[in-house]
């Protein structure tokens, strides 16, 4: 400033305006400080500012619930991930057993039929009779 300058300070009207710096999580609507010449007048000037905010990501509270909506969803993904497998798992395993069970009961009923002729084909009428009773009663 030059001898005889004065300082002109327009604050903001706002109900919200504050000094800066302000605390966390609060907002203002921020004034400026012009220096202007004596009997000069800023009604018909412009003026462009250039500002930016300083803040840190990881002192907002949403970044951390998100972070922890993450981690959380993260773990879900991973359980999911691994009953889906342990599932799949399982029903080959169902499903190979089931063919060893239908395999070994055949081979029975062939035995039963080839040791005495007067019975053969007995078994296989009375497993096509009890499938017939089972898809009835559902």
């Amino acid at each position: 400033m030059k001898d005889g300058d004065y300082l002109v300070y327009y604050p903001s009207t706002g109900m919200n305006a504050m000094e800066i710096p302000i605390k966390a999580n609060e907002g203002t609507t921020p004034g400026f400080i012009m220096y202007v010449p004596i009997g000069a007048s800023i009604e018909d000037s412009s003026l462009a500012l250039d500002f930016t905010f300083h803040r840190l990501l990881t002192g907002e509270p949403l970044f951390w619930v998100s972070l922890a909506g993450l981690a959380v969803w993260l773990v879900a993904a991973l359980v999911f991930s691994i009953t889906t497998a342990q599932i799949k798992k399982y029903n080959e395993r169902h499903e190979r057993d089931n063919v060893i069970i239908n395999e070994s009961i055949e081979t029975f009923t062939g035995f039963i039929d080839a040791k005495d002729p007067y019975t053969n084909g007995h078994s296989k009428r009375v497993a096509v009779y009890t499938r017939c009773i089972a898809d009835e009663m559902g």
